[in-house]
């Protein structure tokens, strides 16, 4: 049993678009379809034979679409518009995704020249010193630097690579800090103006003043450099392994079957989402709960539709209770999803 990044689930429709030397990529979710959008200069990779570089890309924007990264925007939106708080959780979802990539791609050093691709262009990024670079972190700071990037919705790039180095070979590579002193300064004499400004103000000057929170306060320096080890319940580990025998062994024994990882999913949201149609007959009828919810509120019966599974699974799941009237967080059921795929079968078979 193979599970690849592409068998997991549904592949998001790929849009390529004219850039006129731009290169960028971004992934959205537009009337509940989630789709890539490539500049045609980042697809222009696969022309130069640098299709491993192109994978990265694409790895990264599908991270973004596994992580559910579009929908949890949405729903911090209110917390996207106190300063510096909404700009460091969308670094660390890129910090996040440019490590999924990177293990996808299985190459620490092709993860290194897209980031590079990125920063200096594709002629240029063979020859560029990547260690100089990422020294840059130190060597060019400053107050200005320092708020620059805590209005930005991306870490710089020279960061990311570091980071990267950091998670492959921590022991090798330490994350570097940028120098304190001089945006300490820079911090400090912002306070001071802003003071300034506020008693010309209350004084009745006529004055424009944009207010700050302490930047300290929102310090995310440790938390998007820090990401906890994926673990899953043994249940769930022993299936992702294609060990049936532990599997089957810890389901006789008693093993919790609706343990859930992290986002919130069974063993049974696993194997209806790889379409292993004899694995969630057996878990069915071993006790697992057919209407489990993973963290977005989701059914097996809803990931069935979602990533167009057989109607032979849809099928199997209606006949063992599963409740076709449940909501999502989406406020979707497993119809609407059909609806959206466009799924006529499958439409009829949920009415």
């Amino acid at each position: 049993m193979y599970h690849t990044f592409s068998t997991l689930y549904l592949v998001p429709a790929i849009y390529i678009i004219e850039s006129t030397g731009i290169l960028n990529a971004f992934a959205t979710r537009f009337f509940g379809k989630n789709m890539v959008v490539l500049y045609s200069e980042i697809f222009d990779l696969l022309e130069e034979e640098r299709e491993d570089e192109l994978l990265f890309v694409l790895a990264h924007e599908f991270a973004h679409l596994k992580r559910r990264h579009v929908l949890v925007h949405l729903l911090l939106l209110p917390a996207m518009f106190i300063p510096f708080l909404g700009e460091a959780y969308l670094r660390a979802c890129e910090y996040t995704c440019d490590r999924y990539a990177a293990f996808y791609v299985g190459s620490l050093d092709t993860a290194k020249e897209a980031l590079s691709i990125l920063a200096i262009g594709k002629k240029l990024s063979s020859k560029m010193n990547k260690e100089a670079y990422v020294q840059q972190i130190s060597e060019e700071s400053g107050f200005f630097a320092w708020l620059s990037e805590k209005l930005s919705s991306h870490p710089d790039l020279p960061k990311r690579i570091n980071s990267l180095d950091n998670w492959a070979n921590p022991t090798q590579y330490s994350l570097i800090r940028e120098k304190k002193t001089r945006i300490i300064l820079g911090v400090s004499a912002s306070l001071v103006i802003l003071s300034i400004l506020g008693t010309l103000l209350v004084k009745g000057i006529p004055t424009i003043i944009t207010f700050f929170e302490d930047p300290y306060l929102y310090d995310d320096s440790e938390y998007y450099y820090e990401e906890d080890v994926l673990e899953y319940p043994p249940i769930i580990q022993a299936y992702m392994d294609d060990d049936m025998v532990l599997f089957q062994q810890l389901v006789e024994e008693g093993t919790a079957i609706d343990e859930k990882d992290m986002d919130g999913y069974t063993a049974l949201h696993y194997a209806v989402t790889w379409e292993d149609l004899e694995t969630a007959e057996y878990l069915i009828q071993s006790g697992a709960d057919v209407n489990t919810l993973d963290n977005w509120g989701s059914t097996p019966l809803m990931n069935a539709v979602y990533n167009q599974a057989s109607v032979e699974m849809v099928t199997l799941l209606l006949e063992y209770g599963a409740d076709k009237t449940i909501m999502d967080s989406e406020g979707k059921t497993a119809y609407d999803y059909a609806v959206d795929n466009r799924d006529a079968e499958l439409r009829n078979i949920l009415k």
